[in-house]
């Protein structure tokens, strides 16, 4: 299956916020009830904050189950698909843009993003 490649910091779902902070990219998506997502890949690395709901991800060396409060890092490029759970789910994404992408801390959470999350490594 072939990824799409999500160039600007986009995120599937209802948006239902975005906002800049000190270079900082932040959105809210809201997902439907048993939504699901293709394989995809963003340019940007990214940070996702579950707020409400669930979901399963998929990537090639992984599948997690993210519930609310989880938080999972993603690496530019990575390739994931999404699939939402009865309840749908939301999602606060955070995007590193301008110094933020060259700080050191940022590639520290993408690469290891298991160090950084709540979420459950499905069975």
């Amino acid at each position: 299956m072939n990824a799409t490649i999500d160039s600007e910091p986009r995120h599937f779902g209802a948006r239902r916020l975005a906002l800049s902070l000190g270079g900082l990219l932040v959105s809210e998506h809201e997902h439907a009830p048993l939504e699901q997502l293709p394989l995809h890949m963003h340019e940007a690395p990214y940070l996702c904050l579950v707020t409400g709901g669930d979901y399963t991800e998929s990537t090639a060396s992984r599948v997690t189950h993210a519930r609310a409060g989880a938080l999972l890092g993603h690496a530019a490029g990575e390739r994931h698909a999404n699939a939402f759970g009865a309840a749908g789910g939301r999602c606060l994404n955070i995007t590193p843009t301008g110094d933020w992408r060259g700080d050191g801390c940022w590639e520290d959470w993408f690469e290891r993003p298991a160090a950084i999350s709540a979420a459950v490594p499905a069975a």
